[in-house]
């Protein structure tokens, strides 16, 4: 198939009209290479953090990371967002049964 060169392709009205143009169609026919495509990742907004840990935490998030071959501040951020998944999870089970899922500063 000869290619129609960038910007050619077919205007679709609906996505499943899409869908079915690229089911019946191979890219590697409408794309020439890398310079034809550009695709912008959008990043959610960030916010810089300072938290104090001991050096014995410290270690050790960094000796797991680089077990995990990631950035530490990455697997930092995961584990804070999978911690506060858990505590929505247990607030809402504990609001449920009139009590609060975290004890607070009052003891109760």
């Amino acid at each position: 198939m000869v290619k129609p060169g960038p910007g050619k392709l077919p205007s679709f009205a609906t996505e499943e009209e899409e869908i079915r143009f690229w089911d019946e169609h191979d890219p590697a026919d409408w794309i020439e290479g890398p310079a034809d495509v550009i695709v912008r990742l959008k990043r959610r907004p960030t916010k810089l953090v300072t938290v104090r840990v001991d050096e014995d935490l410290y270690d050790d998030l960094r000796a797991t990371a680089k077990r995990h071959n990631i950035p530490y501040q990455r697997l930092l951020r995961e584990l804070v967002r999978q911690a506060l998944t858990a505590l929505k999870v247990e607030e809402q089970r504990g609001s449920r049964r009139g009590r609060p899922a975290v004890p607070t500063a009052g003891g109760s």
